[in-house]
């Protein structure tokens, strides 16, 4: 929809949507949490216009969060499939190559940093915190007690 509300346009319609749009970088694609069977949350995307529905994920464990990393190559997102409890794994924006970021750290809510080096996420041990890694799972680093990290974004150059 536009910012003041109108123009409100339906993308999805064939699959239950479950929540946490995550626009692409350019615009075109929209990745969300899905449920295109009963019970099993999974990422989707669709084009902008509702066109090109894909299914990126399909386990039977939780998969949700997505967020695009800043180049629109791949899509950072909680997975439940490690273990008891989510963490943050990485795909190409085709939905291969899942894997998985840093075993053992239970996570949620991941976001890329501008420059597509480094993954915040609501880190979940007993308590939620915000936390923050390299994109290759390394150089872990618990900032605060919180949730839903969030970048400030790079302004352009002029």
């Amino acid at each position: 929809m536009n910012p003041d509300g109108s123009a409100v346009v339906r993308v999805t319609n064939s699959v239950g949507f479950v929540g946490q749009p995550a626009w692409s970088p350019d615009g075109g694609r929209i990745a969300f949490d899905c449920e295109v069977e009963t019970g099993n949350r999974d990422i989707c995307a669709v084009n902008a216009d509702g066109t090109g529905l894909v299914r990126l994920t399909n386990d039977p464990s939780a998969d949700f969060d997505p967020a695009w990393s800043p180049d629109g190559a791949r899509i950072a997102f909680a997975a439940g499939r490690y273990g008891p409890y989510a963490e943050i794994a990485v795909m190409a924006v085709d939905g291969s190559g899942v894997t998985q970021v840093r075993p053992g750290t239970w996570g949620v809510q991941p976001s890329w940093s501008p420059d597509g080096t480094r993954i915040a996420f609501s880190l979940n041990d007993g308590s939620l915190a915000i936390s923050v890694m390299n994109a290759d799972g390394s150089g872990l680093a618990r900032l605060m007690p919180g949730a839903n990290p969030a970048w400030k974004p790079v302004p352009p150059a002029p």
